[in-house]
């Protein structure tokens, strides 16, 4: 990107203006508009600059929505803002004289949790106005669903929760082979977990269990949490319903298992939930398997789910568990 910039006149001219614009090539992506913003301390010294991609999809340090469409363009408006403020607090964070004291840390890390926050909500609303005008694509692979759902779990399991709440994986049969979205089917199963890590009390523990029951694959995700009344288990699903448990004021917006019901059936999938007040809720996801006459599982080619990566730090998973898990650090 630098290559044809002369650096110094750059350097001098964001102290001086605080912001230079300029365009280059990107791969796909002819005369793309790059602008760099200055980062300075509360004490004027100059920290670095956040380089902005406006114009392209991988806008800023994480992935953006691609697409020139309303929803798009709501989720880019707080993507692009939410940049600034993830990159102004690495900045601070890592300058030669930032004096890391417990109020500063405990101050940064409390900006950093709420910028995740923010984000998932800007994914979660981007996903819902999708839903809710019918432009919802899926982009269907051919999977070792197993082996999937393997790694989504280990992921999760190794993400420090806040409540140190144990998590079991138990998978009770070999490879399965399915056609997932990947990113919709991830969705759909931490949002699940989400709702487990979230509305918990002492004792709680959560047992992910993955069976082959007859020409589906079914996961079942349980766990002794704080359930769900009788009187409010059948709105759970519906779009903008939420509860708050007890004297707690934890509910959400109520559209994430909205959207992951909305995603189970866009698989031909079926989602199901059973859950007993002060004893837990037990969720399922059942979607059928990839079948194909006179081959077995061992003789099927999976596309390789390089797209799936769920341990990065501005991954889907990662955004979408920032509320319970520890936010990955800047």
């Amino acid at each position: 990107l630098f290559k044809k910039l002369d650096k110094a006149a750059v350097l001098a001219y964001l102290k001086a203006e605080r912001h230079y614009e300029f365009t280059c090539d990107l791969p796909g992506q002819n005369g793309a508009n790059i602008s760099l913003n200055a980062v300075f301390s509360s004490e004027g010294e100059f920290l670095g600059a956040a380089m902005l991609f406006p114009a392209v999809e991988s806008a800023g340090i994480f992935p953006t929505a691609n697409g020139s469409d309303y929803p798009s363009a709501v989720n880019r408006e707080f993507r692009e803002r939410l940049t600034m403020m993830f990159t102004s607090i690495y900045a601070i964070s890592h300058s030669s004289n930032f004096e890391p004291t417990p109020n500063v840390c405990e101050f940064i890390n409390h900006i950093n949790q709420n910028c995740y926050q923010l984000l998932r909500v800007s994914d979660n609303l981007e996903k819902i106005l999708r839903l809710s005008s019918q432009d919802e694509r899926a982009t269907f692979r051919l999977v070792n669903f197993t082996d999937y759902v393997n790694t989504l779990v280990s992921t999760i399991i190794r993400m420090d929760n806040k409540n140190q709440i144990p998590i079991k994986f138990n998978c009770k049969c070999g490879a399965l082979a399915a056609s997932i979205d990947l990113s919709k089917m991830e969705f759909a199963i931490t949002n699940i977990i989400l709702n487990s890590l979230k509305y918990t009390r002492e004792g709680n523990e959560i047992e992910i269990t993955l069976d082959k029951v007859g020409s589906s694959a079914v996961l079942s995700i349980s766990d002794k949490g704080a359930g769900i009344p009788k009187e409010v288990l059948k709105k759970v699903g519906t779009p903008y319903f939420s509860y708050s448990h007890g004297e707690r004021f934890d509910a959400g917006f109520g559209i994430g298992l909205y959207i992951a019901k909305k995603y189970v059936a866009a698989h031909s999938g079926i989602f199901s939930i059973q859950s007993e007040e002060n004893e837990g809720t037990c969720v399922s996801i059942s979607i059928p398997l990839y079948s194909e006459k006179g081959g077995a599982v061992g003789e099927i080619e999976f596309e390789s789910p390089a797209a799936f990566e769920p341990w990065q730090k501005f991954s889907q998973t990662s955004i979408q568990l920032s509320e319970v898990c520890y936010y990955p650090a800047l």
